[in-house]
């Protein structure tokens, strides 16, 4: 079958399986053809095609109701500003990718994806370029037999045209089975991912000398899709945006330049945030909403991990196993892969190290007990049996569990606020929990790294040495923070929380789900019409910082 009758097939077939998505969820493109015929306005009528306009791709890959809707809308916002906007669809090309479902649904979800391309280019008017038009077979058919006999090692550091393809091919492959550890048993599978970037790096190149894009919109910044994509942007010095959703303040969205917003705020210069001071009204602000945020069920940020208060008799017996020891560290780790991809460090690369370091620790010191409380968001996934879970991971290494250390499971009521009531001192391994405990006071050892690396405010740990001696510290109750600290952590707090997390103000989620546009005509998304969608398409074109001025918060 010829690559383009194969997108007609699958955009055919993904018609009849978009009639059952659409029955239980609503359908957000075929809403904004609406508002868009009610408001007889088009991007395409309000600007002279034969002036020079700016050139914008917009590089979704694949394409969802859900998690491409926003950069439809911003590409649409950027073309009523005088843009001219294209988007970059694999069409059904990629074979695999992070976002198939290991679970033996990828047919079903490459012909959505493919159906739902289609719409997205046709509803928000930007001119769709297929990888099918970009890459010739026979170039393909070459790699993957030049590929063919590389270990997984060779595969997961492969670069092709200089780019990272197996860095990033190994990310992708990491989200797709949820699991920290890639052995030899995912050879092939890595194989797969190596070629879905390898892809990804042709496509990108191609699209770049057709669009000459001025500026780029992408998702995430990282896997085997978006990361590779990203890093061909950045070789070929097209200024790209990154953006995705936050998990703080209800589906507000975070965005960053040239690099992926989860490494670029743990480089952030602290100048941003640390030379100003707040109001009361601000602190107030503040500590409000994370006391907002320990209430079960609470709604602060559209997610809530505790469902109930905690089992009291529970709780009282794990208080009084803590008070026959010396001293009590709460350890709080991040889901394995997502931890290890994203926080990893030289001396801490994976939580699987970290744990090895931290066994030692733990048998030579029999008179501290540890905590370690899983992350709630850490439930098993239905019918994912590759998953890999932290309690597996932990059980590789403590194969024989002392007598001083505790896990307790993500499902349970105990929540890591009644474990850090126990505790001296928390340690982190990819954990946002670090900024919250820090305001409460509670000293936080870091080993790996997160947006509160370097920071002035945690006890960041880049060596086993450092780890251990803080961990004596905290053991001995000289662990502590300064009020100069915790006024650090309540700065960077409002940074982060009110001027680095961008309200949604163009959709209405159910948690992270389209519920309904929050405009009721078209012409709401011209410019001077929507302050915060004016602040977002003014930070992509003129590369200012995504710090949301005073005003607007």
């Amino acid at each position: 079958m010829k690559i383009k009758s194969k997108r007609v097939v699958f955009r055919c077939i993904g018609y009849f399986f978009s009639k059952i998505r659409y029955l239980r969820i609503k359908d957000p493109f075929k809403k904004f053809v609406l508002l868009k015929q009610k408001s007889a306005f088009s991007a395409k009528t309000i600007f002279d095609p034969i002036k020079k306009r700016p050139n914008i791709l917009v590089l979704p890959i694949r394409v969802s109701p859900t998690s491409n809707l926003l950069e439809g809308l911003l590409g649409y916002a950027l073309s009523l500003r005088g843009c001219n906007v294209s988007c970059l669809l694999d069409g059904g090309y990629l074979d695999i990718s992070e976002n198939n479902s290991i679970e033996g649904k990828n047919f079903i979800s490459t012909a959505l994806s493919v159906y739902e391309q289609n719409r997205f280019a046709r509803a928000f008017e930007q001119r769709p370029i297929y990888f099918d038009s970009l890459i010739q077979p026979q170039e393909i058919e070459l790699i993957k037999v030049q590929l063919m006999n590389l270990s997984l090692v060779e595969l997961s550091s492969f670069r092709f045209k200089d780019i990272s393809v197996g860095l990033h091919a190994k990310y992708g492959l990491m989200r797709y089975l949820k699991r920290e550890t890639i052995c030899e048993v995912h050879r092939d599978l890595m194989y797969d991912f190596v070629i879905t970037a390898i892809k990804c790096v042709i496509a990108t190149e191609s699209a770049i000398n057709n669009v000459k894009p001025d500026h780029a919109l992408i998702s995430h910044g990282c896997y085997s899709t978006w990361g590779t994509c990203l890093e061909v942007l950045n070789k070929h010095k097209v200024p790209a945006v990154v953006w995705g959703r936050g998990y703080v303040a209800g589906g507000s969205v975070i965005f960053s330049h040239d690099d992926s917003y989860l490494y670029e705020y743990i480089h952030e210069p602290n100048e941003y945030w640390n030379e100003s001071s707040l109001t009361d009204a601000q602190i107030k602000r503040v500590l409000d909403y994370y006391k907002k945020k320990r209430i079960p069920q609470n709604s602060v940020d559209g997610i809530s991990y505790y469902k109930s208060k905690p089992d009291e008799r529970k709780l009282s017996a794990l208080k009084e196993r803590v008070a026959s020891y010396d001293a009590c560290i709460g350890i709080y780790p991040n889901i394995p892969w997502d931890g290890t991809m994203f926080s990893g460090t030289t001396n801490f690369p994976t939580i699987r190290h970290f744990l090895e370091k931290l066994h030692s620790y733990v048998i030579k010191n029999p008179k501290i007990i540890f905590i370690t409380r899983c992350h709630p968001a850490e439930i098993n996934n239905k019918g994912n049996e590759t998953q890999e879970s932290f309690l597996e991971i932990f059980d590789q290494v403590f194969t024989r569990k002392p007598k001083n250390i505790i896990v307790i499971p993500p499902q349970d009521s105990v929540s890591s606020y009644d474990v850090s009531a126990l505790c001296n001192a928390a340690v982190m391994f990819g954990s946002t929990l670090s900024l919250e405990l820090s305001i409460a006071r509670h000293p936080v050892i870091q080993v790996g790294q997160t947006n509160t690396t370097n920071k002035g405010f945690i006890f960041d740990a880049p060596t086993e040495a450092l780890f251990f001696q803080y961990l004596d510290q905290a053991a001995r109750g000289s662990l502590e923070l300064t009020d100069y600290q915790v006024n650090l952590a309540i700065k960077y707090a409002y940074h982060w929380i009110f001027k680095r997390h961008i309200p949604e103000t163009l959709v209405e989620l159910d948690g992270m789900k389209y519920k309904n546009f929050k405009f009721n005509n078209i012409k709401e998304l011209l410019p001077n019409n929507n302050s915060v969608l004016d602040f977002i398409c003014d930070a992509i074109i003129s590369r200012k910082s995504f710090i949301l001025p005073e005003n607007f918060s």
